[in-house]
């Protein structure tokens, strides 16, 4: 089974405009018109990796640069995906309002093969997936409640929408891939699970697939398609045997990390002045090490020589532009 993980859509300011009787009359073949770019660029990425099942991780009717009002937008998405067949589950971003989400929630409750799983759980062929919303995430005390109301399911799939801060929590579902959008760009190992961050920006989508059999999670990529004709992906197997370390573009050997991660910012801009910087951190080695110390701590373990201090941590850089702070590290070791 695969399944395609997509969040923080960015749409076009335009498809605010996009009418209810539009949304009854569009076709596959109005893919071809500008209008519906941003609509194409999505379902032609779901339809490239064959996916079996579609995670929509918030942020799905507005985010924080086009603004909000583009539910009619996702239901055309969404019509596309139930013309084929293809099944999908969502929960809300902090940029889903609820006036705009209450709405979308009126149409997908018409739609055979969509759900919304915001705060709970269900099963699609076999794979048992827990939703957490950015309400949820935001709030300490019921994102503890929601873990312990499920702490005896076993979990494949987390599906998040969660600031940084609270991430580490996540890994309390004992999930196998835990997910999660708002912020951030990574594909990483960490204790029993592995790690997906996504975030959208006007040119590039960043977005995740995993593959699964009866026994569970046999792989997971993170993919960067920088535009229709180049994509790159990072691709870590699962369990982990031998850790991963080459990006791919299109499938042919492209980018080292590890060796990435050791050069100066000032050689990670290209030729037009675009700032490559985030390539340093995709693979969440930094952000390892926090989880690790942060882990350790909380249950009384002893840190190794080996291993960072807290000390060591606090300021330390897991995006390009986010470095570990004292209050992320007071939120997860205050209880």
């Amino acid at each position: 089974m695969r399944v395609v993980i997509l969040s923080d859509l960015n749409w076009h300011a335009h498809l605010r405009s996009i009418s209810e009787h539009e949304i009854a009359e569009f076709s596959e073949a109005d893919l071809q018109k500008d209008r519906y770019e941003r609509i194409a660029r999505y379902f032609s990425i779901v339809i490239k990796e064959q996916a079996d099942l579609v995670l929509l991780a918030g942020d799905i009717t507005g985010d924080g640069g086009c603004g909000h009002g583009f539910q009619n937008a996702l239901k055309l998405l969404l019509k596309l995906f139930e013309g084929r067949g293809i099944s999908s589950k969502f929960i809300s971003g902090n940029h889903d309002p609820i006036e705009n989400y209450d709405d979308l929630l009126q149409y997908t409750a018409k739609l055979k093969y969509t759900e919304e799983i915001s705060n709970t759980s269900c099963t699609f062929n076999g794979l048992h997936i827990l939703g957490i919303n950015y309400d949820c995430s935001a709030s300490l005390s019921r994102l503890k409640q929601l873990i312990a109301d499920h702490q005896d399911t076993t979990f494949h799939i987390c599906l998040a929408h969660s600031e940084i801060k609270r991430r580490l929590r996540l890994f309390h579902t004992k999930a196998q891939l835990i997910v999660t959008g708002h912020y951030d760009r990574k594909l990483m190992p960490f204790q029993h699970a592995m790690y997906i961050a996504l975030d959208n920006d006007w040119a590039e989508v960043s977005y995740g697939t995993a593959e699964f059999n009866k026994k569970g999670l046999v792989s997971a990529s993170l993919h960067i398609r920088q535009d229709p004709q180049t994509t790159v992906t990072l691709k870590q197997d699962y369990p982990i045997a031998i850790e991963n370390h080459i990006m791919t573009a299109n499938g042919h050997p492209a980018l080292d990390l590890s060796k990435i991660e050791t050069y100066p910012d000032s050689q990670l801009t290209d030729d037009g002045g675009e700032s490559w910087v985030y390539l340093k951190h995709i693979r969440g080695m930094n952000l390892r090490k926090a989880f690790h110390t942060l882990s350790t701590l909380k249950r009384g373990g002893e840190l190794s020589p080996t291993d960072l201090t807290k000390a060591e941590i606090y300021k330390l850089r897991v995006t390009d532009k986010y470095e570990v702070s004292r209050s992320m590290i007071a939120d997860y070791l205050k209880d």
